[in-house]
């Protein structure tokens, strides 16, 4: 998967931009020193992704909620993203909650799904 990530042309490279990734930094050493969820080895922060080498304190699920949570929440209002996920055009989430204004009139029928 990390050579996946990697090796990506395309897609959202949000991690690019300083704001971004010095917000993930922050949030990185918070969560080590701080909260002290876990001990910080090292770190890097890609264009898409994110490399930790950690000694876990607690559960990893508890540790990747906080810090991936706090993260996307802070990105999304940095980038100007949408504050629930229905509300994003370009996701299935709008379909699974009856869509959002952004997708009224787009939604794809069957019908229209066929190849031709």
């Amino acid at each position: 998967m990390d050579r996946l990530l990697e090796e990506a042309c395309s897609g959202p490279f949000y991690l690019c931009r300083p704001a971004v990734a010095d917000m993930i930094v922050t949030a990185i050493h918070y969560n080590a020193g701080t909260l002290r969820q876990y001990e910080l080895h090292a770190y890097a922060v890609m264009p898409n992704h994110v490399h930790l080498l950690i000694t876990p304190a607690v559960a990893l699920s508890k540790l990747t909620k906080s810090l991936k949570g706090i993260t996307a929440k802070r990105a999304n209002v940095m980038l100007g993203l949408v504050r629930d996920a229905g509300e994003y055009r370009w996701s299935s989430a709008g379909w699974a909650t009856r869509g959002s204004p952004a997708d009224q009139g787009v939604r794809p029928t069957i019908g229209s799904l066929a190849c031709t």
